[in-house]
């Protein structure tokens, strides 16, 4: 393929020691063609750098398309080529902020390797218009949308119940809802089942930067109860906060004091 597609040979071929890259047949294969092999050492993943750190951006990316709608596992196939498709359609600080695609078109732009579709929301639902119907089946299929196709130019979708794949131009996204339903965790369970049992109270939020002094004469709850000074308590559903206002007062009152007296005294010397 890169002999035909980029009228090039591949000279030298770097691996780690995995199975898929390291037989006979491949081994064979390679001599034949004057390729030379080259594997990392053992534990050695910093020799074959440049494929790790992809790998690792490929699986970063594909976990956030599967997370973000709860697509299973194993539909993870389709979330790394929907990963690749994006990645390679996305500006790079690298490339100076230009996309792999864009740069691949200035390269060989007679090639036709590379598709441009509309991206779509990994996981969201999808109908499947149907042609070949009778008059009471239903005109549409839902399903998952799971990617790009590589060999035709449309939408990859997949139906959870029949176990299908579809490619397709001729269906109907709805974006904004997620196929597959959030499963919650057991700490979110008990969390909602902790709320439920709680009666219904109704919750004042109060800013301790500001100052809560009563508009009246009469005196607050906390002072009612001989609460210590500075202290917070929590009855009633409500917050009641005294502050030291004897201690603020008297460190106001302070301060124009040192003043008067710093003046006086540098008219004195003067």
């Amino acid at each position: 393929m890169v002999q035909t597609q980029f009228q090039t040979n591949i000279k030298v071929l770097r691996s780690d020691n995995g199975k898929e890259y390291v037989n006979q047949l491949l081994g064979e294969f390679l001599q034949t063609h004057g390729v030379i092999h080259q594997s990392s050492c053992v534990q050695t993943p910093q020799q074959n750098g440049v494929a790790e750190r992809k790998n690792r951006h490929l699986l970063e990316v594909a976990r956030s398309l599967m997370f973000t709608t709860s697509v299973p596992k194993y539909l993870w196939g389709e979330a790394i080529l929907t990963a690749t498709y994006l990645i390679n359609r996305m500006p790079s600080r690298i490339l100076n902020f230009k996309s792999p695609s864009l740069l691949f078109h200035e390269c060989f732009p007679t090639s036709h390797l590379i598709s441009e579709l509309q991206p779509r929301v990994f996981g969201c639902t999808i109908f499947v218009h149907k042609r070949d119907r009778d008059k009471l089946e239903p005109r549409a299929i839902k399903c998952v949308f799971v990617g790009y196709s590589p060999s035709q130019k449309g939408y990859k979708c997949f139906d959870p119940q029949t176990r299908r794949f579809f490619v397709t131009m001729d269906a109907t996204f709805f974006e904004s809802e997620a196929y597959f339903s959030r499963e919650q965790t057991p700490l979110e369970d008990s969390f909602l089942q902790y709320v439920s049992q709680q009666p219904n109270r109704s919750e004042v939020l109060v800013d301790f930067n500001t100052s809560l002094e009563p508009t009246s004469d009469e005196p607050t709850p906390v002072e009612q109860e001989n609460i210590p000074e500075n202290s917070t308590v929590e009855r009633f559903d409500h917050v009641y906060v005294r502050k030291n206002t004897q201690r603020r007062k008297s460190l106001d009152s302070a301060r124009p004091r040192f003043r008067t007296k710093k003046r006086a005294c540098c008219s004195s010397h003067s």
